[in-house]
């Protein structure tokens, strides 16, 4: 049990007059520990410490024994629940309540939101990334003010969560938040996460999601078009600083990274590949893929554009980035000013690279998704939706076989 460490010992400094050690039982998670009185004592000449059992055959070591077989069952079963739950195992308290059946106090759930909150937080750059525990914490803000609206209270006990909670909460972030069905999909499918672990730890006796579904909607992914890359491309900025943050979404397009990936490329990005000529390769932020993409002419230049760049010299990076939010609010001002209709986010370069740059011009699904870093190329398939551009180009095809006209 990789979660749970378990040692069954003799307490010596405990002998009774009768010369026995009680049997203890200690049960380590993440480091720290609890023990348990077993209620069976023995002579220490009669315990096997490596082993962790009792010697012989005697109605007490058979005894003894037996309570350790049944307890690691349990214990098992214990450890089953969690991972059938997909939620972690707290603490070896609670384990040891659940062994021992007593009742834990009860719970409330934004004190188990925050809990598992400070959970992610610590795991940060190792198991989680920033932007997940940062995308909890707005949810539980969200949970937080839902509750306050609707209930008019600070909090909102585990027990009393039913499925009219759950589809409250979807209505007020369609309508109060505003939110889109999918958004709102993501911070319910959050909620549920921490439903789970209530579950898990025997806080919640009822599922309050068990005849809810999340139903997403396949998302409009736009992609600028072939004039629009070039219009984008030929537009003199008067500042430097839309001239950067339009280059640096233009290496978006010809390549399909992430905006926190380009963030953080270095020269040594740069390799060379099977070919011959300079590829770019990065393992995903998001996905932890490796991703070996081919630089295209313009990206190159891209490249070069910033070579001697004073603040990339200085951080050792290929572009001079800003945040997230001020690339995106740069993004709507280039949009306004190059008059692109469609609505300009940085992600929108990965969907450019996705359709106009890869699919229009022949490359499999399949290579799509291994630049991009997507594991699953049902995730790819939602770029390969047929626009009028690439409907056009392969009617023309079949259009070129039927010369003959009907009389």
């Amino acid at each position: 049990m990789e979660s749970i460490k378990i040692l069954f010992w003799l307490y010596r400094s405990k002998m009774n007059k009768e010369m026995k050690a009680p049997v203890y039982l200690r049960l380590t998670v993440n480091g720290k520990r609890v023990e348990i009185a077993s209620g069976h004592w023995i002579k220490p000449d009669d315990w096997n410490t490596e082993k962790q059992q009792a010697k012989g055959v005697s109605e007490i070591s058979r005894a003894i024994n037996d309570y350790i077989i049944s307890t690691k069952s349990k214990i098992l079963q214990i450890k089953n629940s969690f991972t059938i739950a997909g939620s972690p195992i707290i603490s070896a308290e609670l384990v040891k309540e659940r062994l021992l059946g007593t009742s834990p106090e009860k719970k409330s759930l934004l004190q188990l939101f925050a809990y598992h909150n400070e959970q992610i937080k610590e795991q940060v750059g190792k198991d989680f990334r920033a932007g997940t525990y940062k995308h909890y914490v707005v949810t539980y803000n969200k949970v937080k003010k839902f509750i306050k609206d609707y209930y008019k209270a600070d909090d909102f006990p585990l027990e009393s969560l039913s499925h009219k909670f759950v589809t409250d909460f979807e209505f007020y972030l369609k309508t109060s938040e505003g939110l889109s069905n999918n958004s709102a999909m993501k911070k319910i499918k959050q909620l549920k996460k921490i439903i789970n672990l209530a579950l898990a730890n025997d806080w919640l006796a009822k599922n309050p999601f068990a005849n809810f579904k999340c139903g997403y909607k396949d998302p409009k992914r736009e992609a600028l078009s072939n004039d629009e890359l070039n219009l984008l491309s030929e537009k003199e900025f008067s500042t430097e600083r839309l001239t950067a943050i339009r280059n640096i979404f233009l290496f978006g397009c010809y390549t399909g990274l992430r905006f926190g990936d380009i963030q953080k490329l270095t020269p040594s990005n740069i390799m060379k590949g099977i070919d011959g000529n300079q590829w770019l390769t990065v393992d995903t932020t998001k996905t932890d893929e490796r991703c070996n993409i081919p630089l295209l002419p313009q990206a190159l230049q891209i490249i070069e554009k910033y070579r001697s760049n004073p603040e990339c010299l200085q951080k050792g990076v290929l572009f001079p980035v800003r945040s997230n939010q001020k690339t995106n609010e740069f993004l709507k001002e280039i949009a306004a000013i190059t008059g692109i209709k469609k609505k300009m986010h940085f992600h929108l370069a990965r969907h450019t690279f996705a359709t106009t740059i890869c699919l229009n011009n022949g490359v499999s699904l399949e290579t799509v998704g291994k630049m991009l870093g997507q594991r699953n190329i049902r995730t790819t398939q939602i770029y390969a939706k047929m626009n009028d551009t690439r409907i056009s180009d392969e009617m023309s095809l079949v259009k070129s076989k039927f010369e003959v006209l009907v009389g």
